[in-house]
């Protein structure tokens, strides 16, 4: 989807972040914190910088898919189309 090998992913949230289209960073970042602290989940749709530099608009959907001992959310999950 986004021209990317295996080899060049992380799986680091960060990595994904700077991926992100810097005007779509202002109401996507929040809608996942939102979703976090309310252990809920997400479907929002925003651009996402491609290998080769342009961006392709994505829906991503995901929610919180673990909460430790005290209720607080230690695992996010979700997908992109």
């Amino acid at each position: 989807m986004l021209g990317l090998q295996r080899e060049d992913l992380n799986y680091k949230f960060d990595d994904w972040r700077e991926r992100l289209h810097p005007q779509d960073k202002e109401y996507v970042l929040p809608a996942i914190e939102d979703a976090i602290a309310q252990k809920g989940s997400y479907v929002i749709e925003f651009r996402m910088q491609h290998a080769d530099g342009h961006y392709i608009w994505i829906q991503g959907s995901g929610g919180v898919t673990e909460v430790d001992s005290g209720g607080d959310a230690i695992k996010l999950s979700g997908t992109h189309q």
